[in-house]
């Protein structure tokens, strides 16, 4: 698994595992590979490798620091695709604030750019790759009615920063079967052909979406927890 930041001597391993891809029952050769680190005085370290090399060429590669309460407080990105000729290499970083975002993003040879969003009160992070969105469900099921404006970090691309709103809807527990054992896990929708199933650390086990007219699965292998 490749880093932004090597794992340090001081960090405990939490979890780790790595998210595979179907399309229209075919597999993708996409490994969204990750790792869960607790840091001195309890928050939490998340990196994440999205490795679509032998795929479309995209390379993803982020890490979140989450508060001992949930939040997020950080998210440092890394992109590229050298197949793609529109998609030039891409750095950016979010810092979180109550109120507001500080960003800075940069793409191949342009200079670095520096902006502030501000936030709705108690909007969330939603940051589009499947194992935040444990982070995010669990911060959104968390309100009274289940619904939150969200910020989505660009992963790709200097792009305009926006919120959007996410209505979470409980579709109660199913057991699923990961790798030799069975897993009691609950369902959540947050749009019409959009499904996660989290376990009870918060971790998505199952993600299931539609994109151009294509249905999407992604499951864990190789998954561990402390």
């Amino acid at each position: 698994m490749r880093y932004l930041h090597a794992v340090s001597a001081n960090e405990k391993f939490v979890a780790s595992g790595e998210y595979h891809y179907t399309r229209d029952g075919v597999a993708l050769a996409v490994i969204e590979k990750f790792t869960v680190h607790e840091l001195n005085g309890g928050a939490l370290l998340y990196r994440v490798d999205e490795d679509g090399r032998r795929e479309d060429g995209l390379t993803i590669l982020s890490e979140a620091l989450v508060s001992p309460d949930g939040q997020f407080e950080r998210f440092n990105v890394q992109s590229s695709n050298p197949r793609d000729e529109m998609l030039q290499d891409f750095k950016a970083d979010y810092t979180f604030n109550p109120d507001y975002v500080q960003i800075g993003r940069q793409t191949a040879k342009a200079e670095r750019e520096y902006d502030e969003f501000q936030l709705m009160h108690e909007s969330e992070v939603y940051i589009k790759q499947t194992l935040y969105m444990g982070i995010t469900l669990r911060q959104i099921m968390a309100t009274d009615d289940h619904k939150a404006y969200v910020f989505a970090p660009q992963l790709l691309s200097v792009g305009e920063n926006v919120l959007q709103k996410i209505i979470v809807q409980p579709q109660g527990t199913e057991t699923l079967q990961v790798g030799r054992r069975e897993m009691e896990t609950r369902k959540f929708q947050i749009a019409d052909d959009v499904f996660y199933w989290l376990d009870e650390h918060d971790i998505p086990i199952k993600r299931v979406y539609k994109h151009d007219d294509a249905s999407y699965e992604v499951t864990i292998r190789n998954y561990a927890h402390r």
